[in-house]
């Protein structure tokens, strides 16, 4: 082949180059020949174990450190698989698994447990290389047993992991140390917003810590408080009880307890405390845990309605739970020593009330109440049992003394009870008288039976003073037995009107009376004088009186319905029954006349005295039953309290002179005087005027000349049977004999 002249043949120049490149791998393979002890020695001396794995992960080279992590000779490792030195079998397969998988160029990382012979292993860290990273390489030299695959590293990390373990301990320690913190941080708060005092005490009850509450609550500062003895604030008055807790205390028992303790502006508070002992298992108190709570404001509480339970709201006095606690302490610690109990009644107060209105009858009975103890003298207990009744029980005095304490407060009650606009009122009452031991050794049957004297002197009439008796008991449970017997007479159809004639002067029939009457099945007859004043203060009278309305319209429809001719009939309403029937007397009479279909001119309504004072709502009911036109009378006129005024102002038509009257008509000169002023006045105001309790001729005639309009007595007849009557009112009897 051709040279061109100035070009080198190709033979030389790749000639040259590879001679070149033979310099350059003898220059590294010099170098590298002259690094190999220093090499090897680097490998000897490596803190970690180094090694080459072939294919099947058989140990093919290994320095000394690796000999000694394991804790055997390097003779006794080479040509043995890996996984024989592992200590824990799931990891065997995790490598061998690891290794295959390792890609060219790249790096495994593992943290194994290595057999050395020691309980647990040896914790080691794994480094490994592939050494075939996939590029054309020169052809590896055979070591011993076959052709090294891996390169790897062992790292003991014994140290690593202690310190791990360490880092891991300061951090679980201060994750609890902050944990702690801010648990005690809320529980200061909670123990500082606590509304309860809280403290701490040493074992002789010296105060350590006190939160704001206990500062509030005794008025100091923590730090006039931290360092006091508990003592300091105790009360004088509960010292006793203190000095009696603290030896409970020093035993180390826990004990509940109400104390009174001085806070800094030298008030009492009421605290209850409990105290804990602090110790620690098993072992002595180490002071103790107080807890307060401050229960003035309940204790007050408590107290004021111990005050208004035992007091009377209206007038500060006791009342009759007071009342028994004093007579029942004084008959306990005065045993033997005498007592009187008077229970009064104030006459006519009830016509304050209605005529002035509550407030007027409240400011009454306050002034009573002033006056009655500006009476009393020391020792003796004052008491309103309700109404217008008060209790005075005097200690040391029997029967004679009094009678002379009765006298004594009639006369100071008398000379008048001054009232807030400066006024005088006189008063008097009705009482009831219980003496200690005479009538009783208990306090119940004492207040029992001044009460029911009480009740006999007021049914007896205002003013009267009643010592109790025995009969007055037996008595009182008659009436008891008699009102039973009563309701069961009203329900069970046993009454019955009788009918008494009421005559002209010429002895005409005029009208007749109903006349309630009872015949008991075991008593016999029972006198009006008996059940009608029973009716009367049980309530009854109600029933009784819409029932003799009703008994009477009939009758006048059946004397109707046969032909006859009767007059009016006149029936009896109690006061009650226009003050506090649940419906109006008006509405009653309407509904009565309309269901038996009567002329309102057919009935008369006698009203009693004392039923037409000027009351709240009495003046116009009594004006709607006018309206209806039935007759009104005035019954007993001369016994009540009724006045010119309220004859003139409301629509009555007739008077009834009270019999008592008419009974003394011939003796009395001034009961003839009455009579002859009230017929006088009766035909002054246009009235009618009846007499009743005509009994012989000269009374009628004496009547007569007075100038009475009609007469009711024995004298013309006694009440009559139904049938009696019937037969009075045909038309050849309506004129009895005059």
């Amino acid at each position: 082949m051709a040279v061109t002249e100035g070009t080198e043949p190709q033979g030389t120049s790749e000639l040259r180059r590879l001679r070149r490149q033979v310099r350059r791998l003898e220059y590294e393979l010099g170098q590298a020949v002259d690094a190999l002890p220093h090499l090897r020695q680097m490998v000897e001396f490596s803190a970690d174990g180094l090694l080459l794995l072939d294919e099947r992960c058989r140990l093919l080279e290994c320095n000394a450190r690796l000999a000694e992590l394991l804790q055997q000779a390097d003779s006794q490792l080479y040509q043995q698989p890996l996984e024989q030195w592992l200590a824990l079998p799931e990891e065997v397969e995790r490598l061998r698994q690891a290794l295959l998988d390792l890609a060219p160029g790249r790096s495994l990382r593992l943290e194994l447990q290595l057999r050395d012979g020691r309980p647990g292993g040896l914790p080691a860290e794994l480094q490994a290389r592939r050494l075939d990273d996939g590029e054309a390489q020169p052809p590896r030299p055979q070591t011993r047993g076959g052709r090294p695959c891996w390169s790897v590293a062992v790292r003991d990390i014994r140290e690593r992991r202690q310190l791990q373990s360490s880092q891991a301990l300061l951090q679980v320690q201060g994750s609890l140390i902050e944990q702690l913190r801010r648990s005690e941080g809320r529980f200061r708060q909670l123990v500082e917003l606590l509304s309860d005092g809280l403290a701490l005490l040493d074992p002789q009850l010296t105060i350590l810590y006190a939160n704001p509450a206990l500062e509030g609550i005794l008025g100091q500062s923590a730090a006039s408080l931290v360092g006091a003895p508990l003592s300091r604030f105790v009360t004088e008055q509960d010292q006793a009880s203190w000095d009696q807790l603290c030896g409970a205390l020093l035993a180390g028992r826990a004990r509940r307890f109400r104390l009174s303790l001085c806070n800094a502006g030298g008030g009492q508070r009421f605290l209850d405390m409990e105290f804990i002992p602090r110790r620690e298992e098993g072992g002595p108190a180490e002071g103790n845990l107080l807890l307060a709570r401050d229960v003035s404001e309940l204790n007050a509480a408590r107290k004021e309605l111990e005050r208004l339970a035992l007091s009377d709201p209206l007038t500060g006095l006791g009342n009759e739970l007071s009342t028994r606690h004093f007579l029942g302490e004084q008959l306990s610690q005065r045993a033997g020593v005498p007592l009187a109990l008077l229970w009064l009644d104030l006459d006519g107060f009830r016509r304050v009330n209605h005529s002035h209105g509550r407030s007027s009858g409240d400011r009454l009975l306050c002034a009573v109440a002033d006056q009655l103890r500006g009476w009393c003298r020391t020792g003796d207990w004052l008491a309103r049992m309700g109404g217008d009744e008060f209790l005075l029980i005097r200690p040391g005095i029997g029967e004679a003394e009094a009678w002379a304490m009765v006298g004594d407060l009639q006369r100071s009650l008398a000379c008048g009870v001054p009232l807030p606009d400066g006024e005088g009122l006189g008063m008097g009452f009705c009482a009831g008288l219980s003496l200690y031991p005479d009538h009783g050794q208990e306090a119940d049957s004492l207040l029992r039976q001044a009460a029911t004297a009480l009740g006999r002197a007021h049914d007896s009439g205002q003013g009267l003073v009643l010592f109790y008796e025995p009969a007055f008991t037996e008595t009182l449970r008659n009436e008891l037995g008699l009102e039973g017997r009563l309701r069961q007479a009203l329900e069970g159809g046993q009454l019955r009107l009788v009918y008494q004639p009421q005559m002209d002067r010429s002895g005409r029939l005029i009208g007749l009376e109903a006349l309630a009457r009872w015949r008991d099945g075991e008593r016999g007859e029972v006198s009006p004088a008996t059940f009608i004043p029973l009716a009367e203060r049980t309530g009854m009278i109600q029933s009784l009186g819409i029932w003799a309305l009703e008994e009477a319209c009939a009758q006048q429809r059946r004397w109707l319905l046969a032909g006859l001719q009767p007059p009016a009939v006149a029936v009896n309403v109690s006061p009650r029954q226009l003050l506090a029937a649940p419906t109006a007397m008006s509405s009653i009479v309407t509904a009565t006349l309309e269901r038996h279909g009567l002329d309102p001119g057919l009935l008369e309504l006698e009203i009693t005295e004392s039923g037409i004072l000027p009351i709240t709502g009495v003046s116009d009911e009594i004006e709607r039953l006018a309206n209806l036109g039935v007759t009104l009378a005035i019954d007993d006129f001369g016994t009540g309290y009724s006045s010119l005024e309220s004859l003139h102002r409301l629509p009555i038509h007739k008077l009834k002179i009270d019999q008592n009257f008419t009974a003394n008509l011939l003796t009395s000169d001034s009961a003839r005087l009455i009579v002859r002023a009230a017929l006088t006045m009766a035909r002054e105001l246009g009235l009618q005027t009846l007499v009743e309790g005509v009994e012989t001729g000269e009374q009628l005639s004496l009547l007569q000349e007075m100038g009475c309009d009609g007469y009711q007595g024995y004298f013309f007849s006694r009440p009559l049977e139904v049938e009696a009557c019937t037969a009075l009112l045909t038309p050849q009897a309506r004129q009895l004999p005059g």
